[in-house]
């Protein structure tokens, strides 16, 4: 039997070849591949840049809470999207990113508080809402000072020398399945410890929450990953991303039963009202909480097994 020659699997060549996994490349269809797949992180790294900066702009100066929330969305989408490319985490780039998030989190949290609580007409909920006010007040303060060095230092210094000097050796560099299964690995195995976790220690723990509210994270940061893979490869991912969002979104109330909770506990000694009505504030919102928690379904064989397509 005639041994099958070797050829681009592209352009069908005979000459300066590379080897690949399934087959043959040759340099000049090698080179071109590589600008494509640059051109593409190109794209959609400023894509995603742009409307987090504006979304920044938007934050400083806005009263309502949904700037805030959609800066903080915007600069976690941006940051999978460095994470996907293996960036380490105390790159510069990062470091400031981090920074901006920081300065917006207290501030969301503030609104979720508001939100869920400040309408309710126990006296408890309507002092610690008037505290939280004050405190978000402060914080937008703080933001509206120092967040725009932080966003020019990102758009004149750090953004251009990613993108022009690093971009490249990190986006020709991965490999793209590789990268997928060891999100999906990081989140099998943060499943894994919440249940060992649970187990341990029961689903209402302390302990048990914090590790479920890492599953969470991480089910957030697969569901950008995949809307990622769909925008950057024109690819059908939405069952993937539905699956996460729907891990996700079981979590929803439990974030912001702890968030009551910890507001009630930093401004227990502020307030006035009696201390046995404070108390029963907090027990209600404890069983919520431990209700919450116990409903939750997270079996450790529904887990989803590494997408071998992406």
């Amino acid at each position: 039997m005639a041994k099958k020659k070797k050829t681009c699997s592209i352009c069908q060549r005979k000459d300066v070849l590379l080897s690949l996994p399934n087959g043959f490349i040759c340099e000049e269809c090698a080179a071109q591949s590589a600008e494509a797949v640059l051109d593409q992180w190109q794209q959609q790294l400023q894509k995603q840049f742009d409307v987090y900066v504006s979304s920044c702009s938007k934050s400083k100066t806005a009263d309502e809470p949904e700037p805030i929330h959609q800066a903080r969305v915007n600069g976690r989408k941006l940051r999978s999207l460095l994470e996907f490319l293996n960036v380490p985490k105390k790159h510069p780039l990062l470091k400031t990113i981090k920074k901006i998030h920081s300065l917006l989190n207290p501030i969301r949290e503030a609104d979720v508080f508001l939100n869920a609580f400040s309408r309710r007409k126990q006296t408890v909920f309507q002092e610690v809402s008037d505290y939280v006010e004050q405190d978000r007040y402060k914080h937008k303060k703080k933001l509206q000072k120092q967040l725009p060095d932080l966003v020019e230092k990102l758009k004149m210094v750090e953004w251009p020398s990613f993108m022009q000097n690093e971009l490249p050796s990190y986006a020709l560099r991965i490999r793209q399945r590789a990268r997928v299964q060891s999100f999906e690995q990081d989140f099998r195995e943060r499943v894994a410890h919440y249940h060992q976790t649970a187990d341990a220690h029961g689903k209402q723990a302390d302990i048990s929450i914090e590790a479920l509210h890492k599953v969470r994270i991480r089910s957030k940061a697969l569901r950008y990953m995949y809307g990622d893979l769909a925008e950057r490869t024109s690819r059908d991912f939405s069952e993937e991303e539905a699956y996460f969002k729907a891990i996700q979104s079981q979590f929803g109330d439990i974030n912001d039963l702890q968030d009551g909770l910890k507001k009630l506990k930093q401004y227990k000694k502020k307030i006035n009202t009696p201390r046995n009505e404070t108390k029963k504030a907090v027990k209600k919102l404890k069983k919520r909480l431990a209700e919450k928690v116990e409903k939750v379904s997270l079996k450790s064989e529904e887990t989803k097994q590494p997408n071998q397509s992406a």
